[in-house]
């Protein structure tokens, strides 16, 4: 054993030795190295520098007036339209009580912003993708709530935020799996239609157990169950804050109390 390491170190030397005489030799023959000129002069990195700069306060500012544009259209949307601001409730309450587990970081950007996980429909011909996961919330009216992201606009570069009403006694259709070291949640359902006539409420589209060639329609059950009820609450909410108002004020108005305010008995 001893042997054959004495011959492996004597081989590794002389290896060194060959190396470094066709090293001297070679810095011998060498001719001197012609410096290359910079790719870009002084100047012309200083315009891509600014340019850099420029578009990304330029892109920063467009995207804070969009965002300041879009809040002022929804404080006017919601005073008007009912349903439009129970959606934005939804979104509120649905993304404080989503799942942590179904969002990790972006490493493409060193990790310092975040994923959702996918939401993918299985349909009867494959797999889908259909959103990304923002939240989900159970209420008491009997249905679960998902909140979901989809790209949209030019490029992909903006998104739209849905929700999908699903009844609770359907919620054995979404399962969230672990898929590739990532948690994705799984619909199983044929597609994702509007619901409620609105752009922002959805509902999944899946076959009536009882006949694979209906598609079964939940349609009245959300009509009924989600908006009415909704709306009725807020009506007789309406009312009552009204009728407090008026009190006080005929209260405020009646000259015999407020007579008895400024002189109370002794």
């Amino acid at each position: 054993m001893n042997k054959i390491l004495k011959k492996i170190f004597i081989l590794l030397l002389l290896l060194i030795y060959v190396n470094n005489i066709f090293a001297v030799e070679v810095v011998e023959n060498a001719q001197p190295i012609e410096q290359k000129k910079p790719m870009f002069t002084d100047a012309q990195k200083n315009i891509i520098i600014w340019g850099l700069i420029i578009t990304f306060f330029g892109g920063l500012f467009i995207w804070l007036i969009y965002w300041i544009f879009k809040k002022l259209n929804e404080n006017k949307r919601k005073d008007t339209d009912l349903l439009y601001s129970k959606y934005l409730i939804d979104c509120k309450n649905t993304h404080q009580n989503r799942d942590r587990r179904m969002k990790y970081r972006n490493m493409w950007l060193l990790g310092l912003s975040w994923k959702r996980a996918e939401i993918i429909l299985n349909t009867e011909n494959g797999l889908k993708y259909f959103g990304y996961y923002n939240g989900e919330l159970i209420v008491k009216d009997n249905f679960l709530l998902i909140n979901c992201h989809r790209p949209a606009g030019f490029l992909n570069l903006g998104s739209e935020q849905d929700i999908i009403i699903i009844p609770y006694e359907m919620r054995k259709l979404i399962r969230k799996e672990l898929i590739r070291g990532r948690y994705e949640l799984l619909i199983d359902a044929e597609s994702i239609d509007e619901a409620l006539n609105t752009d922002y409420y959805a509902q999944i589209v899946v076959k009536n157990p009882k006949n694979n060639d209906e598609l079964f329609n939940y349609y009245e059950l959300v009509k009924v169950k989600y908006l009415e009820n909704y709306a009725h609450r807020q009506v007789v909410k309406d009312l009552t804050l009204n009728y407090t108002d008026n009190m006080n004020k005929a209260v405020e108005i009646n000259p015999n109390i407020s007579v008895e305010k400024k002189n109370p008995k002794s």
